[in-house]
This record gives structure tokens, sequence and C-alpha cells, in this order.
């Protein structure tokens, strides 16, 4: 993954944060998240989404699928 986003001029983020992802992980099925954009002031009324790096963003995801699919991306 961090070799697809720098194909794409993304620098990899690794952040500690939360997701929808620890219900599956919390009964022992791994899970991804992948963001797809940037954004701020989560869970406020105002929070909101940039919308300039989503085209990018849907690139990362498809290029991940393809290389899970072909066995890539250490898929297991």
């Amino acid at each position: 993954a961090t070799e697809i986003l720098a194909s794409l001029g993304i620098d990899a983020g690794y952040d500690a944060s939360s997701t929808d992802a620890n219900i599956p992980i919390s009964r022992g099925i791994p899970a991804v998240c992948v963001g797809l954009t940037t954004g701020g002031n989560v869970h406020r009324e105002d929070e909101y989404i940039d919308l300039a790096p989503i085209e990018r963003g849907i690139s990362q995801l498809a290029l991940l699928a393809l290389a899970l699919a072909e066995g890539g991306a250490n898929s297991r």
C-alpha cells in the first residue's frame, strides 16, 4: 500500500485513530481502513472533507485492489 501511495505522489501517513473497522477486528476478523481524502473537525457540526484529493484517493483504492487481486501488497 505504501508503494502504491508513493506511485501517486502521496506520502503515507500513519496516525492513531478509530474507524468502524474496530467491529470486525474486535471479532477476530482482519480489517483494513483506507482513507480517500483529508478533512477536519471530525464529529462536529463543521466537519468537512477536502474534495480535491478524492480523485487520487480513488486511484489509490483501485490500485490497491488490483495489487491484492494479483497476489501483491502482502495479500494473504
